[in-house]
Formats: structure tokens, sequence, C-alpha cells
């Protein structure tokens, strides 16, 4: 999901696309991210840094080509006790806080077509596992 919003970040404002759409196969690297209208991360967590992105100028970018004139994009962020309660792996609260304060700030910044929602699972057991893998039955992937 990084890559794919670093990869959106990086297109022109007003960018078109210079193929032929034929049917539901986009023409161009254009036509495909301009055609993503939700993105959702699914209870990431790393060893390591860079489970979200926290760099303000990928996710200022996509507020300006969304502002240019692109369709609006969803940026849902599901998660569980596992990821965002584990004290061992702090930086995935902070990257994933960071991130959200970010598509919050750019939401505005975009008249509205950047949003963000934010929707937490299993909030009332202990951390483990398990949840990780039992989010993806749990996923609530309706649009408000």
């Amino acid at each position: 999901m990084n890559q794919f919003l670093s990869e959106m970040s990086s297109l022109e404002t007003n960018s078109a696309g210079e193929h032929e759409e034929i049917g539901i196969i986009p023409g161009s690297k254009e036509s495909f991210l301009n055609s993503i209208s939700q993105v959702h991360y699914i209870d990431v967590g790393l060893n390591s840094s860079g489970a979200y992105i926290t760099d303000h100028n990928v996710v200022q970018r996509i507020s300006q080509h969304l502002a240019g004139g692109a369709t609006s994009v969803r940026v849902f962020i599901h998660g569980t006790p596992r990821q965002w309660r584990d004290e061992q792996r702090g930086w995935i609260l902070k990257e994933k806080d960071e991130l959200v304060r970010l598509l919050i700030s750019e939401g505005e910044n975009s008249c509205g077509k950047l949003q963000v929602h934010e929707r937490f699972y299993f909030a009332d057991r202990v951390p483990d596992l398990q949840m990780h893998f039992e989010i993806i039955e749990a996923m609530d992937v309706s649009s408000a």
C-alpha cells in the first residue's frame, strides 16, 4: 500500500494518461493509479519501521493531485491490539498515528477528496497472533 500511495503521489496534477482505455484495463500507469478509490491497510506491522507512510511530502503530493481534479481516495486503516498495542513494537502505533495526522491535515487541503478512516478490531481481547489473521474475516470494508 505504501508503494501504491507513493506512486500516486508522483503523478502530475491533471494527469489524464496518454493511452486509450480498453474496457476495464487501464491504458497507462496514470489511469491505473487514478482508478484507485480506496486503499486498505490491514493490521500492518513489521519488525522494523516502515509499516505506514510518514513522509509529509508523499501525502501532500497525493492531496495536491486530488485537489487538481483527480477523483477522491479513501484510506482505511484496520488494526488490532496485536499491532497497535504491542509495547515491543511501539513504532507501529507512532507511524499509524502520524499517517492519520498527515491524511487528516492534507484531507482538508484536498477539498475533502483525501479521507481517512480508522477501524479497530478485538479491542476487548488480549493481543495475540491469531487476531492478526482473524481480522480478515471481521474486516468492515464498507465506505462509511
